[in-house]
């Protein structure tokens, strides 16, 4: 997905998590870690993920390559080496190394990783009922709408594991503008918000 510079996007929302990213465009970049794809074309890429579980707010923004992630719990900046469990719901921060942090509650792990003023995103979907919570995988054939999935997981990144088949390829709800987040952040306005208000 290609953002558009400056805005932010809501990635995945379920009832007990909202994850959104702000995109930058940039010219180039300097990837001088090998442990992570770096991309130096000119384009949009995330520059800020921010996480809100109940309570909780969990914000990672990309730096330069030498100076790494920042990132923070509420107003409160954690460092590498910090470890926090919250509460209701359970969530886990980690701040792993300079370019590595940790988001992980019950239903995914988000290893947020910096590049050169972005980051790149390795997430993993923990709890594999979410994929068949309705029954089977569902067949859509060219020209039809989707069904509305049985799933609680939304957001432009969250629909990729709806456990349903396209011929043309993956199919997202609405327009990606439908999913650009007009108040900030941690917002909530935008046209498919389904869990929070």
């Amino acid at each position: 997905m290609h953002g558009i510079p400056d805005e932010y996007f809501n990635m995945v929302s379920t009832p007990e998590m909202q994850v959104n990213s702000r995109f930058v465009f940039l010219n180039s970049a300097r990837c001088l870690d090998n442990s992570t794809t770096c991309f130096t074309h000119p384009g949009t890429y995330i520059d800020v993920m921010a996480f809100t579980a109940c309570e909780h707010k969990i914000k990672v923004v990309a730096g330069t390559h030498e100076a790494g992630l920042r990132a923070f719990i509420g107003e409160t900046e954690i460092f590498v080496g910090d470890k926090h469990t919250l509460s209701t719901p359970a969530m886990k921060v980690s701040f792993l190394a300079k370019n590595r942090v940790l988001v992980q509650n019950n239903l995914f792990r988000f290893v947020l990783v910096n590049s050169d003023m972005f980051m790149n995103q390795e997430v993993a979907l923990l709890d594999a009922k979410l994929m068949s919570l309705g029954a089977n995988q569902v067949t859509v054939k060219a020209g039809e709408l989707a069904p509305h999935a049985d799933v609680p997981v939304h957001g432009i990144l969250g629909q990729t594991w709806q456990n349903i088949a396209y011929p043309a390829g993956m199919f997202i709800e609405g327009e990606v503008a439908d999913y650009r987040v007009a108040d900030g952040a941690f917002g909530t306005d935008f046209v498919y918000n389904k869990y929070h208000a």
